[in-house]
């Protein structure tokens, strides 16, 4: 590993040179170097019955955002997606 200079393969990059290369590598891809801000609100089953959310997540797009959420209250809570209703996302 590390980082190769001499044989080609891999050019080196220097702390100067990491924003043009992270600008140019997401052009190639298609995508944008800063994501949305959005907030992810709705309901989830507890003990109690329904506890409602609301919780803001950096993401590409309002579906990405969504899934974030699932994911993130998912891990966290432990519940599977039929216990999570998502009421709305919005960009912040």
């Amino acid at each position: 590993m590390g980082s190769s200079g001499a044989d080609g393969a891999t050019p080196r990059v220097h702390d100067d040179d990491a924003s043009a290369v992270q600008e140019d590598t997401s052009l190639r891809l298609g995508y944008p170097l800063r994501m949305s801000q959005f907030v992810v609100s709705g309901r989830f089953r507890s003990r109690d019955g329904w506890s409602p959310f609301e919780t803001a997540i950096q993401a590409d797009n309002e579906a990405v955002a969504e899934e974030h959420a699932y994911a993130t209250l998912g891990s966290r809570h432990g519940l599977k997606r039929t216990q999570i209703q998502i009421e709305g996302v919005e960009a912040a």
